[in-house]
């Protein structure tokens, strides 16, 4: 009587220690798809931030090679000169011209799910080139306000920045490094990209 009653106790013991350890091995699965999904989900937002950023870079960079960065409607001569911190205001302003394309929606996701963007164009901040220098940068960033949906939900912190840096040269074809720290501000067509940079968000 009493080794079967010892008998039903270890089977007992055995079938609550086999119920816990598949209970605790199903938790873990599910967490690690969870974490995996979610991995999944920023990478592809990431890929489409990529994406909305490059459709702005090529834009800005398009008509910095048509007009050389000339923030007149009348256009400018090559007599003319402009700082860089004005030639980083006329490309604001190109990026300005397609502000309203800044939100991003999807049509395989919800209308809750989209991105939302800025662009900044600035002088390159090296403090060893002049006003003139020709070198400039865009910046994207997410805008902060995103798509109400779980996956977007503190995105700011996972999906970086994107910087292109480039220089406008003496000639179209002109590389970066054969400019000069000082191109005397002048107005040409040439505009060569030293540098695309994935940066922390």
């Amino acid at each position: 009587m009493s080794r079967q009653s010892e008998r039903g106790n270890v089977i007992a013991a055995v079938t609550v220690i086999g119920a816990a350890s598949t209970l605790a091995l199903s938790a873990l699965m599910n967490n690690s798809v969870g974490i995996e999904a979610r991995a999944i989900e920023q990478n592809l937002a990431e890929t489409r931030a990529y994406w909305a950023s490059m459709g702005h870079f090529r834009y800005a960079m398009a008509r910095t090679r048509y007009s050389a960065a000339c923030g007149q409607w009348w256009g400018c001569v090559e007599s003319e000169t402009a700082t860089d911190a004005m030639k980083a205001a006329t490309l604001n302003s190109y990026l300005g011209e397609i502000s309203s394309l800044r939100t991003f929606t999807y049509p395989e996701e919800d209308s809750d799910y989209f991105l939302r963007l800025t662009f900044t164009a600035a002088p390159d901040e090296d403090p060893s080139r002049k006003d003139y220098s020709g070198w400039l940068k865009i910046r994207s960033a997410l805008n902060g306000a995103q798509g109400d949906v779980p996956v977007l939900n503190d995105l700011g912190d996972s999906i970086p920045m994107y910087e292109i840096r480039f220089c406008l040269g003496e000639d179209p074809g002109d590389e970066c490094e054969k400019i000069n720290k000082d191109n005397g501000g002048r107005f040409k067509k040439g505009v060569q990209v030293n540098r695309f940079s994935r940066l922390p968000g």
